[in-house]
């Protein structure tokens, strides 16, 4: 009984939790179902999805099936219900998600999902959303960046990301972005203390101050990115 009473607490939740989503599909006519990794279905129109994403066009190369359930085509992904929940908006004609409010974490695989599956309705706005947060996530935003070849985001991620513990970035960064990352904080306090020890000779004027600033600020890492 408690066995039962667990799954039963388990559907309630699944219920609530599909309840909150902004863009849960149930059409009758829908043709396909994709299941995200916390268990939310959606049922969708193949069309949408083959017409709005290059790897989707071919999902049934690309994606996990399951036939055996009786629950028809069922498309495993591996993103959250969150992230697939506006993912699926930018493949409708309906007005697109607001993303300053969405929280960070959630964009951020957002922006994965629209790279991964090619959503180009979806992959400028992710992009903005990202690098207007990069000052209070660098290291999330240099991975994204860095992954896809987005080098002027990975660039100034990658400085704003200098002042962070190493051991932060060691928990945050993906293996090859962080060797990369580790090679340019080394060059990068090397070049300040440089700098700064150019100015301690200087006469301390407003002038010199900016000149430092500037100096600093154009320490730019070059081999961030996936591809130079």
């Amino acid at each position: 009984m408690a066995c039962i009473g667990h799954f039963s607490r388990v559907r309630e939740a699944l219920k609530q939790r599909a309840s909150d989503l902004h863009f849960l599909v149930c059409a009758a006519d829908a043709d396909i179902t994709i299941a995200s990794s916390d268990g939310i279905l959606f049922k969708l129109h193949r069309k949408n999805l083959e017409f709005h994403s290059d790897i989707f066009a071919n999902a049934a190369d690309t994606t996990q099936h399951d036939t055996d359930s009786g629950a028809g085509d069922i498309v495993h992904l591996s993103e959250s219900a969150d992230v697939l929940d506006l993912l699926f908006q930018y493949m409708y004609r309906q007005p697109q998600p607001v993303l300053k409010d969405v929280q960070f974490d959630v964009c951020a695989g957002l922006a994965e999902a629209a790279e991964k599956y090619v959503v180009y309705s979806a992959t400028p706005a992710t992009k903005l959303r990202l690098s207007n947060s990069v000052v209070k996530h660098p290291l999330e935003v240099l991975n994204y960046a860095a992954r896809h070849n987005h080098n002027k985001l990975a660039n100034e991620a990658a400085r704003l990301s200098m002042g962070l513990p190493v051991a932060q970035a060691v928990k945050t960064l993906a293996p090859d972005t962080f060797v990369k990352w580790a090679e340019f904080y080394d060059y990068w306090h090397e070049r300040s203390r440089e700098i700064l020890a150019t100015c301690c000779v200087r006469q301390k004027d407003a002038k010199a101050d900016n000149n430092t600033v500037d100096a600093l600020r154009s320490i730019t890492p070059v081999t961030l990115t996936a591809q130079s």
